[in-house]
C-alpha cells in the first residue's frame, strides 16, 4: 500500500510569486508589498489532510512541528504573525552550515541540491551574497569571529555534540573542537530565558530564529504570515511555552524560509536565493 506523503506549500509572498518567490534582490521588501500567506494541503487525493496545529505534532524520531502565534504590541498591519516552530532532538539529526557566495539558492533549491530532511537560511549577507558575520564550516573560518553584537552562536563539536550559547559569555576561539558554527546577531534570549532585546525599535519583518530549550532540544522558527519587531520576538519567546533557554536571529525579511522532506510531511516556507543555511541531515 502506497503511503500518502502530506504536501504543504508556502504561497503568497512577494509580489512575483507562484509557488516560489522570484527575486533577486536579497533586501526585505516593504510592508505593503508582503501578504499573508496561504498554506494549501493536499495528499495524493488533492484533498485537504493535514495542517498546523498550536501542539506539538510528531514528524518521525527526534522532530516534531507546531504553529505559534506571536501577538505584536504596536504593530497594526499585522496583529498576529504566525511562525512554523520546529522542535529537533539533536541526537537524531547531524546539524551542518553551508555556505555557496558564487551559487545562491532558494531554500527549497538547497534542499534539492543537499537532500537534506531540513533547511533553514542561515545569517547575514552583503550584496555579494559574503556573510557579514562569521561561519565555521568543516573547520574552515569564513568571516570574522566574535564581531562586536554578534552575540548569538550555534555550534558543532567534532564529536557532533550541538549547541547555541552567547558570544559575550563564551567567544569563539581557535582551540575549540569544532567542526562547524554560525554566529548572527542581536541576541534574543540570554541563557536562563531572559529576553535579551529590551527597547523596540519598531522595525518590521518577516523572521527566522534559532534556540535551544531547556532539554537540550533545538528549535527553529520561520515566519509563516505577518511582519513583527525583534523586541516583540524576543518578549514573546522568554515566556512561551517553548521553554526556551537562549535564542538568537537569523537573516529575515525575503531571506526568511525553510524546506523540510521527510518520508511523512512535505513543508516549504519561500525565500529568495540565499548564500548560506542551516541543514539537518537525519543520522
Amino acid at each position: 500500500m502506497t503511503q500518502i506523503k502530506k504536501n504543504l506549500t508556502q504561497i503568497g509572498i512577494g509580489t512575483c510569486c507562484l509557488f516560489l518567490i522570484s527575486c533577486s534582490n536579497p533586501q526585505s521588501a516593504p510592508p505593503e508589498e508582503i501578504q499573508d500567506a496561504t498554506t494549501r494541503t493536499v495528499n495524493e487525493s488533492n484533498e485537504p489532510s493535514w495542517s498546523l496545529s498550536d501542539d506539538w505534532q510528531h514528524i518521525s524520531d527526534g522532530m516534531e512541528i507546531r504553529r505559534w502565534i506571536l501577538f505584536t504590541s504596536n504593530n497594526e498591519l499585522f496583529p498576529e504573525n504566525t511562525f512554523v516552530a520546529l522542535r529537533i532532538n539533536p541526537s537524531n539529526f547531524a546539524v551542518r552550515v553551508h555556505n555557496q557566495p558564487a551559487n545562491p539558492l532558494s531554500v527549497s533549491d538547497w534542499q534539492k541540491q543537499t537532500g537534506a530532511t531540513l533547511i533553514v537560511n542561515g545569517n547575514f549577507f552583503d550584496d555579494a551574497y559574503e556573510t557579514t558575520g562569521f561561519l565555521l564550516i568543516d573547520g574552515e573560518k569564513q568571516g570574522v569571529p566574535n564581531k562586536e553584537g554578534y552575540d548569538g552562536m550555534l555550534y558543532v563539536t567534532h564529536d557532533d555534540n550541538t549547541g547555541i550559547r552567547e558570544t559575550k559569555q563564551k567567544p569563539y576561539t581557535d582551540e575549540e573542537q569544532l567542526s562547524y558554527a554560525l554566529q548572527n546577531f542581536p541576541l534574543l534570549v540570554s541563557s536562563g530565558g531572559i529576553p535579551a532585546v529590551r527597547t523596540d525599535s519598531g522595525k518590521l519583518a518577516r523572521r527566522s530564529i534559532i534556540a535551544m530549550d531547556t532539554s537540550g532540544n533545538l528549535i527553529l522558527l520561520v515566519t509563516q504570515s505577518g511582519w513583527c519587531s525583534l523586541y516583540d520576538v524576543a518578549q514573546q519567546l522568554s515566556m512561551s511555552d517553548m521553554s526556551i533557554d537562549t535564542a538568537f536571529n537569523l537573516d529575515g525579511g525575503t531571506s526568511s524560509g525553510l524546506s523540510l522532506v521527510s518520508d511523512t510531511v512535505s513543508y516549504d516556507v519561500a525565500s529568495v536565493p540565499v548564500p548560506n543555511v542551516i541543514a539537518l541531515y537525519r543520522k
